[in-house]
């Protein structure tokens, strides 16, 4: 059926409107596999490399040592979203920003990031004073410098989805998993404890600033508020939404970590982390590429929800099979993959994957 003479299933032809409604949703549909695959291949080629190192370290090192990364990771965690300020959300969203702008942007979010890490470090003491470790404080000072690094990735990283530019955004985000799992593997090997979940992500969020600022070549300059004061209002709210979810989402680990202690808290967000990987990783692909075409939809209702409702279904297919069928395997799951010392938490990993089924859909629907 050529494209000047398509007609619908009861032989009717098509307004001209109509037909190029059709044409441009076909090619919109067709951009979003092809963005969704590069994705894909980037992310989970990464994952493959970051699980592999990690069955590997699990061995090397202590649910102990898991949690006390753990317990900074719940202030590490909310401090590097309000870090990010929901800078990412409103450059994608607002198309409008011409470069100058874009780099006044990227310069409030290097400020951001760097309040950040000064917060990072005054927290230090309390923090290891509110779990009574000790151990707390330097590992805590040392990650907040992460929150400066990760700073400088913010805008470029967007301005390339906002491009829909995932090919680039998989190849930098591959090479980045890659020397992660690499770096934490030889850490752990050489005897470094806990710092082996601390010191390469440091080294990797360096990198992987320095390689998005190259591909994008967004400038650094000083915020004028009056020039970018609808991205900063947009901002705001954004992150007073992701600021509350945050805080309902992490209760559990602070309950733990607080209450049970480090072994505990080890084990339970390992089991955590297992049961919604599936989750994680598909919804998180699917949110990132999804935004640009959110955003492309916006003032299109009816558009927009066909599109999210085909998100869901292809979600569903894919991440209910994953948690459910790791649920039923998950006693010999954790004997033969992470040994013996992490048995006590086969139980809490088939419960998480159970709530993990439950979480499937709904987690899409923050993006939209």
């Amino acid at each position: 059926m050529s494209s000047s003479s398509q007609e619908t299933e009861v032989g009717v032809p098509l307004e001209p409107s109509e037909e190029s409604t059709l044409v441009d949703r076909e090619r919109r549909d067709q951009r979003a596999v092809r963005s969704i695959a590069w994705t894909s291949a980037g992310k989970y080629a990464g994952q493959a490399f970051r699980w592999g190192s990690t069955f590997l370290v699990v061995r090397l090192l202590t649910p102990e040592d898991y949690g006390l990364v753990g317990m900074t990771s719940l202030f590490s965690g909310l401090v590097a979203l309000l870090a990010e300020f929901g800078v990412s959300t409103a450059v994608i969203r607002m198309r409008e920003l011409d470069e100058e702008q874009l780099g006044q942007v990227n310069g409030l979010a290097v400020i951001v990031g760097g309040l950040a890490m000064l917060v990072g470090v005054l927290a230090a003491w309390p923090i290891s004073l509110f779990f009574n470790r000790s151990e707390l404080g330097p590992i805590v000072v040392v990650s907040s410098f992460g929150f400066l690094l990760s700073s400088l990735q913010t805008v470029p990283s967007a301005v390339l989805q906002r491009r829909t530019e995932f090919k680039t955004i998989a190849g930098v985000e591959f090479r980045g998993a890659f020397l992660l799992a690499t770096l934490v593997l030889a850490f752990a090997a050489f005897g470094a404890g806990y710092w082996a979940l601390v010191v390469p992500n440091l080294i990797v969020a360096a990198w992987t600033s320095y390689a998005f600022q190259r591909k994008t070549h967004v400038r650094l300059l000083m915020p004028e508020f009056s020039r970018i004061r609808e991205a900063y209002r947009y901002s705001v709210l954004v992150i007073s939404g992701r600021f509350t979810g945050y805080l309902f989402a992490n209760a559990d680990f602070l309950i733990v970590g607080k209450m049970l202690g480090g072994s505990a808290l080890g084990s339970y967000g390992m089991a955590w982390d297992l049961a919604n990987t599936p989750n994680d990783q598909i919804n998180g692909l699917i949110a990132r590429v999804s935004a640009p075409y959110y955003s492309e939809l916006q003032n299109d209702r009816v558009e927009l929800f066909r599109f999210f409702l085909l998100l869901v279904e292809g979600v569903c297919c894919v991440s209910l099979p994953l948690v459910l069928g790791l649920a039923t395997v998950s006693p010999e799951f954790v004997s033969l993959v992470l040994g013996e010392k992490w048995s006590s938490m086969s139980s809490i990993l088939q419960m998480l994957c159970i709530l993990a089924a439950m979480r499937v859909a709904p987690i899409l629907v923050n993006p939209l």
